[in-house]
């Protein structure tokens, strides 16, 4: 297995990583437990099959009332006692129990694909909260650096140095951050109700900035992708469940042909002839049902296509994969290079900002001037923002695809010294 590392910035012994999240969804969350369920019956299923290779017993008693002509009535009791043990359904029984098989297969792989699924939409609904906060941060700074400014051009206002217009410039300008700022609180909002639905508890701000996420470093895009495909639970899935419908169709077929038992009989009585002693019977017995108009023969072609289907499943679900990582790898890969010139310009843009506030003063910028410089450095930092999550949360659902859910289920290191 591929080894991804995981690094988190601790500051609160009570604050939730994003494993821990993960794991607390994979612990409650309905769906997960839904397919355990589905998958403990599967496994039943898979006995049930089992016990179809034992003789079937059976069991009857029965008591009629007979009135012969010019005889009193009688009621004659009966009971029958009689084992059977199938010798030849053409592989019938064996289909019949590979079926059961390839079915908790698939149902194994299926409830480790819901793993994959909750473990995802964790990471999702964390790494958008995640882009709100940061976004929030900034605009929270721009915010507070507008209320400054709009007090300082009112007060050059109403000692006549600045024009009505500079004042009203600086209102529209605020309001445009606040605007911005109540978005991004409505965005952080619907993130955290979306992982409190997740993992089953509510869950705010002061419950995750305790230990944020880090990005992790995914293998090469080539080995990741063709690990990925090796151990894909949903290739798994398809595969078995294709597994599962070839043994159907021979199950169907192998009952469109003769069947063979030997049968053991013991009757006790006879309920149709007074005073008829009971016997024993043993022999081999020959059924052969067709249907009608040996419509059980066109139903095993039937069956024998939807398999055919079935097997077309896995190279599709193979194809969506591989374009769904290389969206994640693509995102990953452009994040991080709009990362480093998006740093670059937040920290080119603080300080032009703030030389602009000087030379301000001195007549050498237009309050226009300033003002594009302050709103520039907010944008910048909100778009370094998106970058940021979009390196979080495509490396980390690249780990899911590379890894799986096991990783989540062993305590992080971090867990162990609280």
């Amino acid at each position: 297995m591929l080894c991804i590392c995981a690094g988190f910035i601790s500051a609160s012994a009570d604050a939730a990583s994003l494993e821990d999240l993960i794991r607390q969804g994979l612990a409650s969350y309905p769906t997960i437990l839904a397919r355990q369920s589905a998958k403990d019956a599967a496994q039943t299923d898979l006995t049930t099959a089992k016990l179809k290779f034992l003789p079937t017993p059976s069991f009857s008693t029965q008591r009629q009332t007979i009135a012969y002509s010019g005889q009193p009535t009688n009621r004659e009791p009966a009971t029958n006692i009689s084992i059977s043990q199938p010798l030849f359904l053409d592989g019938g029984i064996i289909a019949g129990y590979n079926k059961a098989d390839a079915r908790l297969s698939a149902a194994d792989y299926g409830l480790l694909e819901t793993r994959e699924e909750v473990s995802k939409r964790v990471i999702n609904s964390y790494t958008q909260w995640l882009v709100a906060w940061m976004k929030i941060q900034a605009l929270e700074d721009s915010v507070r650096l507008h209320e400054k400014l709009l007090a300082m051009i009112v007060r050059r206002y109403e000692n006549g140095v600045a024009s009505g217009a500079d004042r009203d410039l600086g209102q529209s300008r605020l309001q445009q951050a606040q605007a911005e700022l109540e978005t991004q609180r409505s965005l952080e909002s619907s993130a955290l109700v979306s992982l409190s639905q997740l993992v089953g508890e509510p869950i705010g701000r002061q419950d995750l900035v305790g230990y944020v996420a880090k990005p992790l470093k995914p293998p090469r895009r080539t080995d990741g992708i063709a690990h990925a495909l090796r151990q894909s639970v949903t290739v798994q899935r398809y595969t078995y469940e294709a597994e599962a419908a070839e043994q159907e169709a021979k199950e169907i077929r192998a009952q469109a042909l003769p069947q063979l038992a030997f049968q053991a009989q013991r009757q006790i009585g006879n309920a149709y002839v007074p005073g008829a002693q009971g016997f024993d019977m043993y022999g081999l017995v020959v059924t052969y049902s067709p249907g009608g108009g040996f419509s059980s023969i066109t139903g095993a072609s039937a069956a024998f296509d939807r398999a055919k289907g079935a097997r077309h499943q896995i190279e599709t679900a193979k194809r969506e994969l591989t374009d769904r990582l290389n969206a994640d790898y693509n995102e990953y890969e452009f994040s991080q290079l709009k990362k480093e010139s998006l740093q670059r310009a937040v920290d080119l843009s603080g300080d032009i900002s703030a030389s602009y506030d000087r030379q301000f003063f001195v007549g050498r910028k237009s309050w226009m001037d300033l003002m594009n410089s302050v709103r520039e450095r907010a944008q910048t930092r909100v778009q370094l923002a998106d970058a940021e999550g979009g390196i979080i949360g495509s490396s980390r659902r690249l780990m899911v695809y590379i890894d799986g859910t096991q990783p989540f289920d062993m305590p992080h290191e971090q867990d162990l010294k609280k």
